[in-house]
């Protein structure tokens, strides 16, 4: 097999893969980040259907089915959770549903770890297969061999026996 038909091929299937990557990552749609004064007024008038909390951000979901995204102050001075709780109490049968995220931050982290180190990783994988390429160009091939241990027969450095043994080792 042709190395250099090999790093081609590999080569062409990372940056395929990563432009598969990159139209997957274009079709999901962003979340919106509006500052807390807007989601406070989107709650009180009503057009917030719930809120999503998990760590220093809430996810805001419209009752449009639009997302947006509201960096807030962690504890329970927290404004935006005032407002959806005075809401709450003044609409009891139109209430916004307030959830609680437990924070997961090793899966992220190590996602984003591993998303920073795959060029990283593909250079390498590049350079060992280059490698390998030129490690394999360099090794003279079996006819090649088969040649010199030819020429010193024909000189009477080997014995037949020895070109024949020599031979069948070579052209397995």
């Amino acid at each position: 097999m042709n190395p250099l038909g090999v790093i081609a091929a590999i080569t062409l299937v990372v940056v395929l893969g990563l432009g598969l990557l990159y139209a997957y990552r274009s079709q999901t749609p962003a979340t919106q980040t509006v500052p807390i004064p807007q989601a406070i007024q989107d709650v009180q008038s009503g057009r917030v259907q719930q809120i999503d909390f998990e760590d220093d951000r809430a996810t805001v979901t419209l009752n449009d089915g639009r997302r947006e995204q509201v960096v807030t102050p962690n504890g329970p001075g927290d404004p935006l959770t005032g407002a959806a709780l005075a809401y709450n109490a003044s609409n009891p049968t139109r209430q916004i549903a307030l959830r609680r995220q437990p924070s997961s931050p090793g899966a992220g982290l190590l996602l984003s770890i591993l998303l920073g180190l795959l060029p990283l990783l593909v250079l390498i994988a590049l350079v060992l297969l280059a490698a390998l390429a030129f490690a394999r160009a360099r090794r003279s091939d079996a006819y090649e061999q088969l040649e010199r241990i030819a020429n010193l027969r024909d000189r009477g450095v080997l014995t037949e026996d020895e070109f024949q043994r020599e031979k069948r080792r070579l052209l397995k």
